[in-house]
């Protein structure tokens, strides 16, 4: 799966899913810039989903993971 979002983040493919319920909720993503992301969802609407992305560095990810 993945997604294009405006710069700076850009074009994103997720790296790998953490939860996983009815869709991704937590994951980590790379842009094509190489910036990794964890990226957790925050809310829905009728209109759109909402997610809050933080750019991360490879050794802050591994602790997450």
């Amino acid at each position: 799966m993945d997604f294009k979002l405006p710069l700076p983040i850009g074009e994103l493919k997720i790296i790998t899913i953490i939860e996983y319920i009815d869709g991704p909720k937590i994951f980590s993503c790379l842009n094509e810039f190489d910036q990794k992301f964890l990226v957790n969802w925050i809310d829905t609407s009728p209109e759109t989903d909402k997610w809050f992305y933080v750019p991360v560095s490879d050794y802050r990810l591994d602790l997450v993971m």
